[in-house]
């Protein structure tokens, strides 16, 4: 009897997972994004992986890119307006495919999640940069940056979120240059 279509993808989806349980994240994922690129033009495919972050800590393919602005706040619980301007900047990124912007959509956004209005807001955004959440994007706009993306990733686990500026202010400091001799 000859197999289903469904059988047939069953189990060519089962060889495809298994050759990728033994290659590390990193490289699961550009095989993965060379296979979107061979067997389509790519878009389509290519935006399924990019909506999704794998994380090997978790086991998978595991953020919820359907939340609301109102449910991601409440999952992520900020302590303070820059953490709440560092997560309304990634909700725009990666929800609203956003990746710049100015402080009035971050305003924006946070009346649209029902939270109470920010004392400053243009204050709470340059303290988010001053804090390298955030970063200069091009026409005056501001971006996440790389610190600010791991930082609310991890929220609300302050554990992991305190590890995650420890490492990078880790990476920020200079090494002392040795004195000009003669």
């Amino acid at each position: 009897m000859p197999k289903t279509d469904y059988e047939t993808e069953f189990d060519t989806l089962k060889q495809v997972l298994g050759l990728l349980s033994g290659v590390s994240p990193d490289a699961r994922k550009r095989i993965i994004r060379a296979i979107a690129t061979f067997v389509s033009s790519g878009e389509d495919v290519q935006a399924d992986i990019d909506q999704s972050s794998w994380s090997p800590r978790k086991g998978g393919f595991t953020e919820d890119r359907t939340l609301s602005p109102k449910e991601f706040m409440l999952a992520k619980r900020p302590n303070s307006d820059v953490e709440r301007i560092a997560c309304l900047a990634y909700y725009l990124t990666h929800y609203r495919d956003t990746p710049e912007f100015k402080t009035k959509q971050l305003t924006d956004l946070n009346s649209e999640a029902g939270l109470p209005r920010i004392g400053n807001a243009t204050r709470a955004t340059d303290n988010a940069y001053g804090s390298h959440y955030l970063i200069q994007g091009t026409r005056g706009n501001k971006r996440i940056s790389a610190l600010g993306e791991q930082y609310i990733q991890v929220l609300p686990d302050r554990e992991a979120a305190r590890e995650i500026l420890h490492a990078g202010i880790q990476t920020r400091k200079r090494r002392k240059r040795p004195a000009k001799r003669g």
